[in-house]
């Protein structure tokens, strides 16, 4: 088990598969992946609502979801051999 590590949340829209991040020009951007989404901090959940409202009245299917980050000392990483809670393996970035 990590023991000290420093928590972040957060949320993003996904609409069908894909992470929204923009409304430029009255056409919806999407990105593949979560670099590329638009992040909103826990302190912004209306400006997330308000932006799903946005994307239903465009009759798009989007989801909020929320995000978790986990931040761990350097010191305090297991080895890429050791186990996590629920069977997962540590793999470092």
């Amino acid at each position: 088990m990590i023991e000290n590590f420093h928590q972040k949340a957060g949320f993003v829209i996904v609409i069908d598969g894909r992470f929204f991040r923009s409304i430029k020009n009255d056409r919806v951007c999407t990105a593949w992946c979560i670099a590329g989404a638009k992040v909103y901090s826990p302190f912004d959940r209306r400006e997330a609502e308000s932006d799903v409202a946005e994307l239903m009245r465009r009759k798009k299917k989007a989801v909020l979801s929320e995000l978790m980050f986990c931040e761990v000392k350097e010191s305090e990483q297991p080895k890429i051999s050791e186990s996590l809670e629920g069977g997962d393996t540590w793999l470092p970035f």
